[in-house]
């Protein structure tokens, strides 16, 4: 197979290495995964009595209690306080977990070249060839 960095490597050798290291691979991954997902805490949101606050603000001003200045300033800062919300997907490595322990080895070499492509092609999304001809695999999630 040829790459982008001019690396000529054949489908068997590649198909080696994934036998070779893909168990330690996925657990990297999964490890991983579990890092970023543990890391995204829950955001303490005060959008709501934020936005109170502001359409007190805002009927203050329309009463004339308070100046164009002073809304301006105190609505500028409670807008800067309203936190992004969208939710953060977590990354989904069930099926990646079932291929560790469903010992896939056992089953692999008996299977046609075709069903090797189609259990690889489940598992990854993309392979890349360095140009010192080590490689990196991208999971799907």
């Amino acid at each position: 197979m040829n790459c982008t960095n001019s690396v000529n490597i054949k489908e068997t050798d590649i198909e080696q290495y994934l036998i070779k290291n893909i168990d330690h691979a996925l657990q990297n991954h999964i490890a991983q995964a579990k890092k970023v997902t543990s890391a995204q805490a829950p955001i303490h949101n005060d959008n709501a009595k934020i936005k109170q606050k502001l359409a007190r603000l805002k009927e203050l001003y329309i009463n004339e209690l308070n100046t164009l200045e002073e809304y301006r300033r105190d609505a500028e800062e409670l807008q800067a306080q309203l936190v992004d919300t969208k939710p953060v997907a977590p990354i989904d490595t069930s099926r990646l977990q079932s291929v560790l322990k469903e010992g896939w080895q056992t089953t692999y070499g008996s299977l046609s070249k075709e069903r090797k492509r189609s259990f690889w092609k489940g598992i990854i999304d993309k392979i890349i060839v360095n140009k010192d001809r080590s490689i990196d695999i991208i999971f799907l999630n």
